[in-house]
């Protein structure tokens, strides 16, 4: 059986799925972090900065309308023999919802053939990640970016595609879920607040990507797009999370990637599990 936890979010019921992920140091993904106050940052936080865990983790919504399927894992990540093992079949996820366009997110979409993975769903993505990434000079002649096939046949089904944020920086995907601006990683990076019976669950996706940034949200990734805002973008999340006593799920924290924001003498500390 492959990694999953169940949890529920008020009525919703939520599986997150790991689909993949391998460990690596501090000192790479963080590079141009102080490395002395990296170290002691990511073992203030219980880490190894010789090995941080390094999680892909899907989730499946089932809200008793819909059954939401976050992001979509790589092309081998295979979240269809996950989901099966669960008793879910891939023809009735309904909803796909895109928090950005990287590889790890989108390369389940489409099969070996090129044929949609889940035949019935549709898919919500904020607008200016689905211009970004379907704009006509992205993909030049000769580009052999492992996603360009996915974009141009979403470009394609356009009927399949819902696009959020034309105004403000909130939107609802669906009833009880949330689409929330939260630029940086990619131009259109999407966090999600899902909300039943009184009880939140805030899926930031890869605004972070370890609990520890939370100390330095001035920290970027390599492959933060624009590290000019992805910091803000960060601190705002884990604030909220704070302020609203929501569960926190990331994409790339250590599997399940559920914990609470919690506040000590005026920081940010991470207590993972719900």
């Amino acid at each position: 059986m492959s990694e999953t936890y169940r949890f529920n979010v008020g009525a919703f019921e939520c599986l997150v799925m790991k689909v993949g992920g391998n460990p690596r140091s501090a000192a790479a993904f963080l590079p141009d972090a102080p490395p002395d106050e990296l170290e002691r940052t990511v073992r203030e936080f219980n880490g190894d900065p010789n090995l941080l865990p390094f999680s892909m983790n899907v989730v499946l919504v089932r809200t008793g309308t819909n059954n939401v399927l976050i992001d979509t894992g790589l092309p081998t990540s295979d979240v269809v023999s996950k989901l099966a093992e669960q008793g879910v079949v891939a023809g009735t996820v309904d909803t796909i919802i895109i928090t950005h366009g990287h590889g790890d997110h989108v390369g389940g979409i489409l099969d070996a053939a090129g044929e949609f993975v889940y035949p019935n769903a549709r898919y919500i993505i904020w607008k200016s990640e689905w211009d970004f990434w379907t704009a006509d000079e992205r993909f030049p002649e000769g580009d052999t970016n492992p996603t360009r096939t996915t974009w141009e046949t979403l470009k394609a089904n356009q009927d399949r595609v819902t696009t959020l944020g034309i105004v403000g920086t909130e939107a609802e995907a669906l009833p009880g879920i949330c689409a929330i601006a939260a630029p940086g990683h990619t131009i259109g990076h999407t966090a999600l607040l899902i909300e039943s019976n009184g009880e939140k669950l805030l899926h930031i996706a890869d605004a972070a990507h370890q609990p520890f940034q939370m100390a330095h949200p001035e920290w970027c990734p390599g492959f933060d797009y624009e590290k000019s805002i992805s910091p803000d973008s960060r601190r705002k999340l884990f604030e909220r999370a704070a302020k609203e006593n929501a569960l926190l799920l990331a994409y790339h924290f250590e599997f399940p990637g559920i914990g609470r924001v919690v506040e000590r003498e005026g920081k940010l500390g991470w207590q993972a599990g719900n």
